[in-house]
């Protein structure tokens, strides 16, 4: 049997080659780019990563998941909170949350989906106190951001 060496001329390896590399850059171009999910699977994972965030105190995850565009009920808007997140990080030596319930309701818009996030809160490992916030997420070209916030009765008021 011949030599691999003997079987291709430099013709015949410069266009394997060329089809190799033709071939990697089409398998990369169509390879999935990393699935966001659907609006469920993204929200519920916003409020995992942000009561993550809140618990350790940082604010990266809310910089991601808040639209820049979001308002709260008395017109806040996304510096404001997460100023006021900062002053609650500051006031509490230790915060732990705990989700209860997340619901997602439809809407007649299918780039905006309604929620409420049900949890409770508090200083201590087990926490007690019960809060409940109304949070609209937008749908911003294939991700899911917080667009509007209800503290209903929590911080923010």
């Amino acid at each position: 049997m011949a030599a691999p060496a003997e079987l291709f001329g430099p013709r015949q390896k410069q266009s394997l080659v060329v089809f190799l590399l033709v071939l990697a850059g089409i398998v990369f171009v169509s390879w999935p780019q990393g699935d966001k999910g659907d609006a469920k699977t993204q929200i519920n994972r916003a409020f995992e990563e942000m009561v993550a965030a809140a618990e350790n105190k940082e604010l990266d995850a809310f910089k991601k998941h808040l639209s820049d565009d979001i308002k709260d009920e008395q017109g806040r808007g996304k510096q404001a909170m997460l100023f006021m997140l900062n002053s609650i990080y500051k006031r509490h030596p230790k915060i732990y949350l705990n989700i209860i319930d997340v619901t997602i309701y439809e809407s007649s818009s299918p780039d905006v989906r309604e929620t409420t996030l049900d949890l409770l809160m508090g200083e201590t490992p087990v926490p007690t106190e019960r809060g409940s916030f109304s949070v609209t997420f937008r749908n911003e070209d294939g991700t899911w951001r917080v667009w509007q916030a209800k503290w209903n009765g929590g911080y923010g008021e």
